[in-house]
C-alpha cells in the first residue's frame, strides 16, 4: 500500500506520451525547436558571463581605488611625497 503512489507515478510515466521526449531532447538536429533552445542556451550565458564580469570589474575598481586612497595620505595627513621630502637625509662622509 505504501508503494501505490510510486507505482502510480511510474504507470503513468512509461505509458502516457508526455514521456516521450521533445525533438530537442531526443537529438533532432535540424529542428526548429533545438536551434531555438539552443540561441537562448547562448543568449543566457552571455547575459551571465556579462553580469559576472561587470561584479569582477566594480571589485577591480574597488581595490584601484582603495589602493589609491591607502597610497595618497599617511597617517599623520601628509601625503607620501611631503613625508619622503621631510624625511632627514643621512650625510655620508667620505
Amino acid at each position: 500500500m505504501k508503494y501505490l503512489p510510486f507505482l502510480t507515478a511510474s504507470a503513468w510515466l512509461l505509458l502516457s506520451q508526455a514521456a516521450f521526449a521533445c525533438a530537442a531532447c531526443y537529438g533532432a538536429t535540424d529542428s526548429a525547436t533545438t536551434r531555438a533552445m539552443n540561441m537562448a542556451i547562448l543568449c543566457l550565458l552571455g547575459i551571465v558571463v556579462g553580469v559576472l564580469g561587470g561584479v569582477a570589474l566594480f571589485i577591480l575598481q574597488l581595490k584601484r581605488r582603495s589602493k589609491k586612497a591607502g597610497e595618497d595620505f599617511t597617517p599623520s595627513g601628509r601625503s607620501e611625497r611631503e613625508e619622503i621630502n621631510s624625511s632627514p637625509t643621512l650625510a655620508t662622509g667620505s
